[in-house]
């Protein structure tokens, strides 16, 4: 896309139905971290 910043998202979106249950992962943002950061490295 030619963006001057590195950009990253969830895969889940907002998740609002998990707020405050307790059931939510970060592990879908873990993982886009990971893959960025052995892009730049």
């Amino acid at each position: 896309l030619g963006l001057p910043i590195i950009r990253t998202s969830v895969a889940h979106g907002t998740a609002f139905d998990k707020v405050g249950k307790g059931t939510a992962s970060p592990e879908s943002l873990i993982k886009a971290i990971e893959l960025i950061y052995g892009s730049i490295t």
